[in-house]
C-alpha cells in the first residue's frame, strides 16, 4: 500500500495536509491527492542529492493539485536557495519528461506564490524568500499589487 493510500484509508488525505516530496506516487495516488484536496511541497534539489527520485510535477499541476516548492535543509541541499531550486526544478522536469515546456517559467514562479497564499497564510500577503546569497527576493501574492 502506498503512503498516499495509507493516509487516505485513515481519513487524513484532506485540504489540511501538505505532502512532502511525493517522488513515489502513481496515477491513482495523484487522483486521491486531488480528490482529498491535499497539497504538495516538492524539493527537487534535496531529492537529487539523496537520490530519492523525481516528483511528477507536471502530472500534479495537470491534475489541479496545489504544488509548492521547498528546499528541505542543509544536510541535503547546500544552498537552500528557493530561486535556484526553482531553476533546478525546471531543468530536471524538462530532462525527465523530454519536454522543454514540462513546467513553464510561469508555473515555476507561481509555486512560491502558492506556498505563501494557500497552506499557511490563507490570505493574500507577501513572502520573503531569503536565498543563501546576499540578495533577498520579495514575492507579492496579491492579485493587485497596488
Amino acid at each position: 500500500m502506498s503512503a498516499v493510500r495509507f493516509l487516505d484509508s485513515h481519513g487524513l488525505l484532506d485540504s489540511r495536509l501538505l505532502l512532502g516530496h511525493c517522488v513515489h506516487v502513481d496515477a491513482a495516488d495523484i487522483r486521491m491527492i486531488r480528490r482529498g484536496g491535499a497539497s504538495i511541497s516538492t524539493q527537487p534539489v534535496s531529492n537529487g542529492v539523496l537520490g530519492s527520485g523525481i516528483a511528477p510535477v507536471p502530472a500534479f499541476l495537470q491534475a489541479g493539485i496545489n504544488v509548492g516548492i521547498g528546499t528541505d535543509d542543509a544536510n541535503c541541499n547546500d544552498a537552500c536557495d528557493v530561486l535556484s531550486d526553482l531553476e533546478t526544478l525546471g531543468v530536471v522536469q524538462r530532462a525527465v519528461n523530454c519536454d522543454a515546456a514540462a513546467v513553464t517559467a510561469e508555473e515555476r514562479l507561481n509555486l512560491p506564490r502558492w506556498v505563501a497564499r494557500e497552506p499557511f497564510a490563507r490570505t493574500p500577503t507577501s513572502v520573503v524568500l531569503p536565498p543563501a546569497t546576499k540578495r533577498t527576493s520579495f514575492w507579492s501574492t496579491r492579485d493587485d499589487p497596488t
